[in-house]
């Protein structure tokens, strides 16, 4: 009874060890088995690093080197630089469209007589006394609106300028310059017309540029953008008053 008890015992102790081993051998073969797939999830698209998988955002990296980085990598904001002039601010050079003597002044207020109407009317622009052909040039920069003759102030250029102005040349001559056309771009102080007499409400005055300024479609006085000193002139004009 003794022997077969005891060969019952080493037998389930042997039991127990070949069943340790194995249950072992088969962790064994499945940690292989997950280590090989580790490694291949590793070498994914060619890129082979040692750092461990995980699936915890990995943390930004932070550099204290700040020879070859810019100071942050947030975008750089700032305030929409203002031009050096209003975008509609009208232009900032300008020239006498004729030297000559201002023999009528502008008023829009105040009615003067005139001698060719023979009533009192005002004066929307400026009169500068010049000879017949005399050179007539653009006042500012800007583009030619049109060319054409107005049936009361004789040949007329109009050119328009930026910051809604626009320049009249009345009472020229027939015979424009080359180029002096529609849509024509003019530059400061070109030559644009020549002086006539085609103006046949101002024909009893001695020949002179009539000339006026808009801006937004309102009657301004030129002379408030122009340098005229009237002590170069002489002052015993013969122009009606």
């Amino acid at each position: 009874m003794q022997n077969n008890a005891k060969r019952k015992l080493v037998g389930g102790i042997l039991y127990v060890f070949l069943a340790f081993m194995l249950v072992t051998l088969l962790c064994v073969g499945l940690l292989t088995v997950l280590t090989g797939g580790l490694d291949r999830a590793k070498k994914q698209n060619g890129c082979v690093t040692d750092a461990p998988l995980t699936t915890a955002m990995p943390e930004p990296k932070v550099s204290n080197d700040t020879a070859d980085t810019p100071e942050s990598t947030a975008p750089q904001t700032s305030a929409k630089p203002e031009p050096d002039t209003p975008i509609d601010a009208v232009p900032y050079a300008y020239a006498m469209p004729l030297e000559g003597y201002v023999s009528k002044n502008f008023d829009i207020e105040q009615a003067v007589y005139s001698l060719t109407m023979d009533d009192y009317r005002v004066h929307t622009g400026i009169d500068i006394e010049g000879e017949v052909g005399s050179g007539v040039s653009a006042f500012a920069e800007g583009t030619v609106s049109y060319v054409s003759r107005d049936s009361f102030m004789g040949y007329t250029v109009c050119i328009e300028h930026s910051g809604g102005m626009k320049s009249y040349y009345m009472n020229l001559s027939s015979d424009m310059p080359d180029g002096i056309e529609t849509g024509a771009a003019v530059s400061c102080g070109q030559l644009i017309g020549y002086v006539g007499d085609s103006a046949a409400v101002e024909a009893a005055q001695t020949p002179h540029l009539h000339f006026e300024v808009t801006v937004n479609g309102k009657k301004i006085d030129p002379l408030e953008y122009l340098d005229y000193d009237a002590s170069l002139y002489p002052t015993d004009s013969t122009a009606e008053g």
